[in-house]
């Protein structure tokens, strides 16, 4: 049984203690009175005095317990997972903490986290009727019944009470269809925890599954009688009504709670919402204006308004609204928000210059403002100015590290640095946090998949449930990964799998059927495939690439210049069209309209760099190589020297020994960026600087080129980077600094254990360290790995030279 969850923020205050015996009087004058509150189910006062106890004395492990099972409550799993661990730091044999633990990690599917916890409170107690409740459940997950049943009746034979293990065989009976029985034991519960919420609203959800409305709302209305602060239980309640068409009930419901004019504006806005969804715009608007009139959140009310005007497309008015709020006579934070607001709406715009502007001006008001640091963030990140979206996103958890935003946000900035492990931290940090977040654990496997840690990936992908709108993309992403390890199968397995339960309108199903059809030679069926695919979706560029590739391979030129001419007669896919037409032309050899197609897509966008390369292949194939090289070097220019472009230029000068002007293109790229002011971590910038120190070390033997690649590669140290450490570990090495080199050299191997470079390298260093042996290791390593390197020739020769002694 699931409930929405909520997140609060959780202010711990450390204060000074005035002497021994007043401090602990104090703090145990709050604990009792806490645990007197939660037993008459007034958790609000219960979490302040636990917030009292814990001011006085932050390591005090029972407050820190009972607080989190209030966190957990709430739906506030962050701050409930942290409480829990700090309880066990302060109290290692505080049992019921491992539990709690445990029970979160399997909330959110983490079934691998949850083991360890629940091992470590069996040891403590063999009869810990919690643990012995989450083994049970443990095992009907894994689909072991038998298993579950025991370790049920062993949790209600050490504590007939308790309330997992209640829930879960109340949930047994239900899914026996034993509804009955069910109910008898919801309501032993019930009689044993009257004033425990989940429990009631265990029994709600119940009531509600059997078709039991009136025993609902009754249950419902005493848990707002309990909580009547609490915004989400009159939600829930009026969503109820709405369903049984009691929306006139619901309406009054909401207007209650707004006599009572709470302090968060969160109940005014659901009641707009409301309005929204069961009377239409105008009713909601004409609301709205009232709320706005005659009560005193009239400014927050305005910029709710400004964000319905956005929704609505309305940008003029909504930018007129916001300017209004923005002015000195409004309330700070008012004035800030609507800034901050007309700030993304200028980013959204491409207007940088004036976002910067606005951001400026709510920095010279608060210079540490979070809403200005996080657009600031996003700006830099658009710039690829991964340093300062890092730098404002530390700052941003510093003032408040529970806002699970910022910390993806950060994540994205380290994965564009390339700091993957750093980014993993992040990631793995968020999925604790909110395990029932499945988005965070499909970003989570993004990171793993990019360093190559593709079972972790899969881990992750596969913990996502079948239930959850995150389940077809991971599907998507297992797809891929098949595809990558030549597992047609597999592939094919999870095709048909999308196909059977994916909407009728979705063409994913047969776009994946199709890429492992194409993996099995079955071009033909791949292709039919495609073409469903696309007849559901057209507009999906994806899947007309797929199909324009697949007719490409089959040869059926009529079908794929009628699928194209049709394209452009509708407007879609205007550069890709262009793009598949020039190569189709440059397949039948008509050049000439095929280099037509390649300028027509460059005059759209200069910046393309498929096109450059493939004009210029074009341009070759005509025996031209000079003209091409030109074209190049003129996609160099419009591509602000984009990496790939300048990796390929450096490779044709160096094929042709003309190793002065490939150097001078890896300067003016890196030149263009120093110029620019571009990041310093920027991917692209590192690139390139790593292939010019590899070119010098490689080319050249004079001290200049070293003590130019010693300057290029200083930076890379501190990087997680295998291709980088083992490019500064190499300059080393020629520096003779073996010691550092084999550090780096070591830490580059373990990331990246199948690079036959990186055991030349290390081979190399050892050879120079006067350790045959490692040195021998390490160039027999590099051989049989199997895969070619530009220094086999160089490892046969040491290790003959070595056996000759």
């Amino acid at each position: 049984m699931q409930y929405k969850m909520r997140e609060l923020l959780i202010l711990l205050l450390m204060v000074s203690a005035v002497s021994c015996s007043n401090t602990e009087s104090r703090q145990e004058k709050y604990l009792q009175s806490a645990k007197s509150h939660l037993h008459e189910g007034n958790r609000v006062k219960a979490k302040l005095d636990l917030k009292n106890v814990l001011q006085i004395n932050p390591k005090h492990a029972e407050a820190s317990y009972l607080l989190a099972e209030q966190m957990e409550v709430d739906g506030d799993m962050r701050s409930a997972a942290s409480l829990f661990q700090r309880t066990l730091e302060e109290d290692p044999q505080f049992v019921d903490a491992y539990a709690r633990l445990a029970r979160l990690y399997l909330l959110g599917g983490g079934v691998e986290e949850a083991a360890p916890y629940l091992e470590q409170a069996l040891q403590l107690d063999g009869d810990h009727a919690e643990s012995l409740a989450l083994r049970a459940l443990m095992a009907l997950n894994g689909q072991d019944r038998e298993a579950g049943q025991q370790w049920l009746q062993q949790s209600l034979k050490s504590d007939p009470t308790n309330k997992t293990a209640l829930l879960l065989q109340a949930t047994m009976l239900g899914q026996t269809g034993d509804q009955k029985g069910a109910q008898q034991v919801l309501e032993q519960l019930m009689s044993h925890y009257p004033k425990d919420l989940p429990v009631k609203k265990s029994m709600v959800t119940f009531y509600i599954n059997q078709e039991q409305p009136e025993k609902a709302i009754e249950l419902m209305q005493k848990i707002i009688e309990q909580e009547p602060e609490e915004w989400g239980h009159q939600a829930w309640l009026a969503g109820l009504l709405v369903k049984l068409n009691r929306t006139t009930e619901a309406k009054e419901l909401l207007l209650q709670n707004l006599e009572r004019k709470p302090e968060s504006i969160t109940p005014y806005i659901g009641y707009v919402q409301f309005l929204q969804q069961t009377e239409g715009e105008d009713s909601a608007e004409k609301e709205l204006q009232r709320l706005i009139t005659s009560t005193k959140r009239g400014d927050e009310l305005q910029l709710y308004q400004a964000n319905m005007l956005l929704e609505k497309g309305d940008t003029a008015a909504a930018t007129q609204l916001l300017q209004s709020l923005s002015d000195d006579t409004r309330t700070e934070k008012v004035r800030l928000s609507a800034k901050i607001s007309l700030a993304r709406l200028s980013f959204a715009e491409k207007d940088i210059v004036k976002a910067k502007r606005l951001i400026e001006e709510v920095q010279k008001e608060r210079s540490s403002y979070p809403k200005a640091l996080a657009l600031e963030a996003d700006i830099a990140l658009q710039e690829g100015r991964a340093d300062t979206a890092v730098a404002n996103l530390r700052e941003l958890l510093k003032i408040d590290d529970s806002k699970l935003l910022y910390r993806e946000i950060l994540a994205r900035a380290l994965v564009q640095q390339g700091e993957y492990e750093l980014a993993e931290e992040q990631m793995r940090r968020l999925v604790s946090s909110a395990p029932n977040n499945h988005t965070y654990k499909l970003m989570l496997a993004e990171i793993y998949l990019k360093s190559e840690q593709v079972h972790l990936a899969e881990e992750f992908l596969s913990q996502i449930p079948k239930d959850s709108n995150e389940y077809l993309v991971a599907q998507r992403q297992l797809s891929t990964i098949a595809l990558r390890q030549s597992d047609a199968g597999r592939a094919l397995a999870i095709a048909n799998e999308v196909l059977a339960i994916e909407p009728a309108d979705s063409s994913l199903g047969h776009y994946l059927l199709g890429r492992a059809l194409l993996l099995q030679k079955k071009e033909h069926e791949a292709a039919k495939n495609f073409e469903k695919a696309y007849q559901r979706t057209p507009t999906n560029r994806e899947i007309y690439i797929a199909l324009l590739s697949s007719l490409h391979k089959l040869e059926a030129s009529t079908e794929a210049e009628e699928l194209i001419k049709s394209s452009l007669d509708n407007g879609q896919h205007i550069e890709t069209s262009h793009l598949y037409l020039a190569r189709l032309k440059a397949k039948q050899e008509k050049y000439s309209e095929s280099i037509s197609q390649y300028e027509t897509v460059l005059d759209m966008q200069p910046q393309f760099l498929d096109a450059h390369v493939e004009l210029a292949q074009v341009i070759f194939k005509q025996g031209n190589k000079t003209q091409a090289i030109q074209k190049l070097e003129e996609g160099l220019q419009q591509t602000d020297y984009e990496f790939a472009l300048v990796d390929l230029v450096t490779r044709i000068h160096l094929e042709d020994d003309n190793f002065a002007q490939a150097e001078k293109v890896f300067q003016q790229a890196i030149n263009v960026r120093e110029q620019a002011g571009t990041d310093a971590l920027d991917p692209q910038y590192l690139a390139i600087k790593n292939n010019l120190a590899m070119y010098l070390l490689d080319r050249k033997e004079d001290r200049d080129s070293l003590a130019r690649a010693d300057e290029l590669t200083r930076s890379f140290e501190g990087f997680s980077n295998a291709n980088y450490l083992d490019t500064r570990g190499w300059v080393l090495v020629q520096l003779g600094e073996t010691d550092r080199a084999v550090q780096l050299l070591e830490k580059a191997k373990e990331i990246k254990i199948d690079n036959p470079t990186i055991w030349f390298h290390l081979g190399e260093a050892y050879h120079q360290l006067g350790e045959p042996l490692l040195a021998k290791e390490h160039f027999k390593q590099a051989l049989e790995i199997g895969r070619p390197f530009q220094e086999k020739s160089q490892t046969e020769q040491r290790l003959v030279q070595m056996d000759k002694g």
